[in-house]
């Protein structure tokens, strides 16, 4: 399977100096996989809540993930494994936008996820 790598820029404390270092995907998503846990739980409370016209726009249009955290190997799979939906990732600064414009269609969603941040 193929495994992403990236070279990261950071302060050493230890050593009082500037280092990069190279990490992969498979040393970062087990970091992270608890975080995503999380948000899995925080997309399964909002749209347990849901309409029921909503939840079939989700289920046919899928949850998008978008910036650079959505570029992490397995993400997709992880999130539809843990919310039943199908999930789609993009770094494009653009999804964002077309993200947040769908939201402001269904405020009611938008101050419960507001409520739970």
């Amino acid at each position: 399977s193929y495994h992403a790598q990236m070279e990261v820029e950071g302060y050493n404390y230890l050593t009082n100096n500037r280092e990069s270092i190279t990490i992969t995907s498979n040393e970062l998503f087990p970091i992270i996989k608890h975080y995503y846990g999380k948000i899995a739980n925080v997309i399964n409370s909002i749209i347990k809540d849901c309409d029921p016209q909503v939840i079939s726009d989700i289920s046919e249009s899928g949850i998008y993930f978008f910036g650079e955290a959505s570029s992490i190997i397995g993400l997709d799979k992880f999130f539809q494994k843990h919310t039943s939906f199908k999930a789609i990732t993009s770094s494009s600064s653009n999804t964002s936008m077309l993200g947040l414009g769908e939201l402001i269609k269904y405020p009611q969603i938008l101050h419960k996820i507001a409520k739970k941040l």
